[in-house]
Order: structure tokens, then sequence, then C-alpha cells
């Protein structure tokens, strides 16, 4: 043996060991991050809300065609010009196999899709821009589709509106290789910080999370399940919070006073009510009422509707005493604060004092 193939068996004796200890390493620090994330429940790890798709306040479902918006799934917006294409979301039933304490997740159909159309997206925008700003962030979240496809991962610092702002600052784009069985996936992004930037003086500045979609010529559909955003480059366990702190959580960005399972729509029928309150003055005479929200809002510009539970009319009081209505456009808000909103109604034909008055409302300022 020449010194030199000995010198070259040694160097890849050393490289093999090194890389042996560099994965030893790796597997020790998971298996640290994972006990502390065990031990640390409660932290708020995850700065995503409903990441495990528990909370569906505005229904289980919802078709889309162009642009989007909110409509399933809390915290969660899709977005896109798709022309002709309808984009359905639906709640998946759990348990959902290969994926830990999993009920639910979130299905995105892309139904008549058009080619030439832009992305079609779903993300969410995490309140305050100074979220993660400067640091190493990773995204996990599990996920499968109808046959292989490839998604786009990017993380946004969006400034907000209101004044002079600084642009929209985006990470680059990671494509994932995504297959027809439930697996976790992974990626790790480097945020800029934010020092010098000019954020609105509206509020509404915030970091998104988007997963972008492929355009296909045929319909085709891709789940996804607990979606976890976390600082530092190794993906630990997924976090789980109990289901009425997401749904508090949700709600400072949504709230509504129909009960669970009941449409958001009017017409639901009087029993369904779920805001009632006494009549304070008698048919055809003006009232003030005021509703405390149950958790505050994000600002005082939430935008309030309201909608009749007896007749499918909104922006009416409905009488659940006598089963009379007011007419469309008799009620209407007259202020609100973070913490209430007030409104003004009429009261509907045949009220008297005392009588049950219901109405249902929505509450949303998300971002």
């Amino acid at each position: 043996m020449t010194l030199e193939s000995a010198i070259a068996d040694q160097t890849t004796a050393v490289t093999a060991l090194t890389q042996a200890v560099n994965n030893k390493m790796e597997a020790i620090d998971l298996l640290v991050a994972n006990k502390v994330s065990s031990l640390g429940s409660g932290t708020f790890k995850n700065k995503l809300i409903n990441g495990n798709f528990d909370i569906w306040q505005r229904g289980t479902s919802k078709d889309w065609t162009i642009n989007g918006g909110y409509g399933s799934a809390d915290r969660w917006c899709f977005g896109s010009g798709m022309g002709p294409a309808t984009v359905s979301f639906s709640q998946t039933t759990g348990p959902i196999e290969k994926v830990p304490s999993a009920r639910y997740g979130l299905r995105v159909q892309i139904k008549n899709p058009d080619v030439s159309a832009p992305t079609p997206w779903l993300k969410q925008n995490i309140e305050s821009v100074a979220s993660f700003a400067g640091c190493k962030v990773t995204l996990s979240f599990y996920m499968r589709a109808d046959v292989a496809r490839t998604i786009y991962l990017s993380l946004e610092q969006v400034f907000g509106s209101g004044g002079v702002t600084s642009e929209l600052s985006a990470t680059a784009i990671q494509p994932v290789q995504i297959t027809s069985e439930w697996k976790k996936y992974s990626a790790t992004f480097d945020l800029p910080a934010i020092v010098g930037k000019k954020l609105g003086s509206n509020g509404d500045d915030r970091l998104g999370v988007c997963f972008n979609f492929p355009v296909a010529a045929s319909t085709y559909f891709i789940d996804i399940a607990q979606v976890q955003l976390e600082e530092g480059a190794i993906a630990t366990a997924f976090e789980q919070r109990p289901i009425g702190l997401e749904l508090f959580l949700c709600q400072r960005y949504f709230e509504k006073s129909f009960v669970s399972g009941v449409p958001i729509q009017a017409g639901n029928g009087l029993p369904s009510g779920g805001f009632c309150f006494p009549a304070l003055v008698p048919a055809g005479q003006s009232c003030l009422h005021q509703v405390k929200y149950a958790v505050q809002k994000r600002n005082n510009n939430t935008a309030v509707t309201f909608f009749s539970p007896g007749v499918a009319a909104v922006s009416s009081v409905s009488n659940w005493s006598k089963g009379t209505h007011a007419a469309t456009g008799t009620i209407s808000t007259l202020s609100k604060t973070e913490m209430y909103f007030s409104f003004n109604f009429i009261a509907p034909p045949l009220t008297v004092l005392g009588d049950n008055l219901t109405v249902e409302w929505t509450a949303d300022c998300e971002l």
C-alpha cells in the first residue's frame, strides 16, 4: 500500500466517522427538542392558530370561484383568480391515518382548473410582522394528494396599510414533492429582520404562511393536517392545545352568535336563535342594545353582520314570542370597540314589552 492510498483510506474513514457523529448529534438534537416540547406544553411554540383544523365556525365546507377569502376552517384563507375553476374546502373526517391525534384535516379540491389562471394558494396570516423577524423558522405539516404533486412554500412579511409603508418582503419559494400517502414534511426559512422598516398605521401588518398549489389540467385534491410554524431549524412534535383554548384564539378574529352546527345564514328558524334579548319598546319603536364579545377583537373596526333567524333576511330582528319579524334593514350598528358593539333596531309587529326578541350576528376582523 502506498502512502497516498493509506492517506486516502484514512480520509474516507474520518469522513464516514464525522458523518456518523453528525447524524448522531442531529438525532440527539431532535430527541431533546421533542422532549422539551412535551414538557413545555402551553408555551405556544406554534404561532399558527387552528393548525390542527379543530375549529370550523363558518362551516365545514365552502366553494370559491374567483378571488376567494375565508369560509371554512378558522384562520385559513384562500386566494387566486381561478377563472372558471372552483376551489372547494371541506373537512376531512378522522382519525386520520398516520397523523397522531388529528381528528380533522382540510381538503382543498381544485375543480375544472384553468392552466392559464394564477396559482391558487392557501394562507394563514399571523398577526404582527414582528413575528419571528430576524429568526430561523421551520414550517412542518402532514399532507397527501390524489397523485404525486409538487407544492411550493413561502413566507411573506407584510408591513400593513395606512400611510407610507415598506414593500412586502417574501422568502425564497421552496418546492416540496408530496405523494398520495399521508407523510410529514418540513421546510426551514430565514426571516429578515424588520429594523428600519415602515409599518402602516392600520394595525394590519402580518406574517403570511403560504401554500401554493400547482396548476393542473384536471380536477385534483390535496389534504393537509397539523400545520406548525416554530422558531429554530428542527421540526418538533406538533403542539396539542385544548380545543377550548384554540377556539378562544380564533375568536379574536371571528366570532358568531350562531350555535354550533347551525349554518351562518338567515332563516334558520326561531328555535335556533343563538342571541336573545327582551323587548324594551313596543312594535314599531326604536331601541338600542349592546353585545359584549366573548373575546377582545384585534381592532375596533370589526365588520358586524346581522341575520334574522325567523325569516330569510339579513339586518332584521325576529320576535320569538309572537313569531313576527321586522322588515329587512331595520337593524344597524351604531358603535364598535374591541370589546363590544351596539346596534339600533325597530321592534317587529305585535311586539309588547318583555317579548323575547332574537337576532344572529357575526363579527369579522380577519387580517
